[in-house]
């Protein structure tokens, strides 16, 4: 298909094709490129200050957080180490469904 995985320095790397999830291609940034992220990061990062639900506001710092330090400081591993931020962010959407419940109640 378009991508494969292997172990570099205890890290997994997928060597996607595309962009935004490409790395290596982040010298050569097209305006389709561009356009691709702009959709991503707001779909993944400013829909959450939209929402009414209390804190919701804190999982999209958190998610915006990892994605950063993912690409920053692990960019040949983006995609693994941006699923493990995810992954805590997953942790704090349960915190916010609990007390979502609670008030409810």
């Amino acid at each position: 298909m378009g991508w494969r995985a292997q172990i570099v320095k205890n890290h997994i790397v997928y060597n996607f094709l595309f962009f935004p999830f490409n790395s290596l291609t982040l010298t050569k940034i097209t305006l389709i490129d561009l356009a691709i992220l702009s959709v991503y990061f707001t779909v993944t990062f400013l829909v959450f200050f939209i929402s009414s639900i209390k804190y919701m506001w804190i999982l999209s710092f958190i998610l915006g957080v990892g994605f950063f330090i993912a690409q920053l400081f692990y960019s040949v591993a983006f995609v693994s180490v941006w699923c493990f931020f995810a992954g805590l962010g997953s942790l704090f959407i349960y915190y916010i469904i609990t007390q979502y419940n609670k008030t409810a109640n």
